[in-house]
């Protein structure tokens, strides 16, 4: 009979246990419930769709903010990370993430197109070409401005390439064209650029824009011109640092500074 009763005892103490682990649970999930609402379709069944929209919003996000390449949706490893964070999601693939995109950009433009409506009357813009290592030619252009409560605020407005020839029409016009995009072209009254002789030509031929020189551009002009004056003492300290740097000269220093040591003993 006592063994009966203790067995009893072991199977009550395992069913308690078994029933709290199962509390625990539903607690869980109706606090997780409670966090992120189900959706019902008109079927009755459970919908994912605002919350699957959600979680490839914030895919696309990660990847425009780090400058990840599209392919990384593609990679087994991401796939893994995701199944392990909600298996419920399904990831967006690379078709899918170009349109992700492409809705949030088109939703960020208004949006800014709103902000400086509100916020600008007068602005500024500093732009620049260059030629790549593929030679090709691109402009980048940004967008600088001080709203009524002197809140410095500042926009990318494009970094894209720009065909060749880089003549002063051709970049005014592409400087101007991108400009209208946000609706900025009336605004613009001050543009920053280097001394191209072409950016000089393509700004002063722009009525009512003043053009300022680019100060740090200006900075590296001397700088190079003074590199140039001293270029032979470069190369002399170079050979002096690899003299001395090597394990035979080093060795020969020691054996001299042990040499002046005895002498002043």
């Amino acid at each position: 009979m006592a063994s009966i009763s203790g067995s009893k005892k072991r199977v009550k103490r395992k069913e308690i246990s078994h029933l709290s682990k199962k509390q625990c649970n539903i607690t869980q999930i109706e606090e997780q419930e409670e966090q992120e609402p189900q959706w019902i379709s008109n079927t009755g069944k459970t919908s994912f769709k605002p919350l699957q929209q959600k979680l490839r919003n914030g895919v696309a996000d990660w990847i425009v903010t780090d400058g990840l390449p599209f392919n990384t949706v593609r990679e087994k490893s991401f796939k893994r990370m995701i199944n392990n964070i909600n298996p419920a999601f399904i990831p967006p693939c690379y078709a899918t993430l170009k349109r992700d995109i492409g809705c949030e950009y088109k939703t960020a433009v208004e949006l800014m197109k709103s902000y400086i409506e509100e916020t600008c009357i007068y602005a500024s813009i500093t732009t620049d070409l260059w030629t790549s290592r593929a030679k090709t030619g691109y402009i980048g252009i940004t967008y600088h401005w001080l709203t009524q409560e002197m809140k410095l605020c500042d926009i990318l407005v494009c970094v894209e390439k720009i065909s060749y020839s880089h003549t002063r029409t051709h970049i005014r016009e592409t400087i101007q064209e991108k400009l209208k995009v946000l609706g900025l072209e009336k605004k613009v009254n001050v543009a920053v650029t280097d001394n191209g002789s072409n950016m000089v030509k393509a700004i002063n031929e722009w009525d009512d824009v003043s053009r300022v020189a680019c100060s740090a551009y200006t900075l590296q002009l001397c700088m190079f011109k003074g590199l140039k004056k001293i270029k032979p003492y470069p190369q002399r300290y170079a050979k002096l640092n690899q003299f001395f740097e090597s394990p035979k000269q080093t060795e020969r220093l020691k054996d001299a500074q042990r040499e002046i040591i005895r002498q002043e003993e």
